[in-house]
C-alpha cells in the first residue's frame, strides 16, 4: 500500500469513527456510508479507499458487519463490550 493510500485510509477511519461517536446507533451499507456518512470525502477519496477503511475497522473490531436476509451487508459500531474483547 502506498503511503498516501494509507494516510487517506486512516483519515477515512477517523471520519467514520467520529460519525459513529456522534451517532452510535447508525447503520448503513457501504453505499449508504459513501452517500450519507462521508459525503464530502467521497469526492476526494476513492470508493476503494473507503471500502478498505471500512474493512480495516471491521478487522480491528470497531465496526461490525450485519448481513440482512436479502444478502445486503450493513455496517454498525460495535458495542463497547465487543471492542474490549478485541483490544486484549
Amino acid at each position: 500500500m502506498h503511503i498516501d493510500d494509507r494516510a487517506a485510509q486512516e483519515y477515512v477511519q477517523h471520519e467514520l469513527l467520529g460519525y459513529l461517536a456522534r451517532r452510535p446507533d447508525a447503520r448503513d451499507t457501504l453505499d449508504g456510508i459513501l452517500h450519507w456518512w462521508l459525503y464530502d470525502q467521497r469526492r476526494s477519496t476513492g470508493h476503494e479507499t473507503i471500502g478498505a477503511a471500512v474493512s480495516a475497522l471491521v478487522s480491528l473490531g470497531r465496526l461490525r458487519e450485519l448481513r440482512l436476509p436479502d444478502g445486503a451487508v450493513v455496517y454498525a459500531a460495535t458495542a463497547p463490550s465487543d471492542r474490549s474483547l478485541k483490544e486484549d
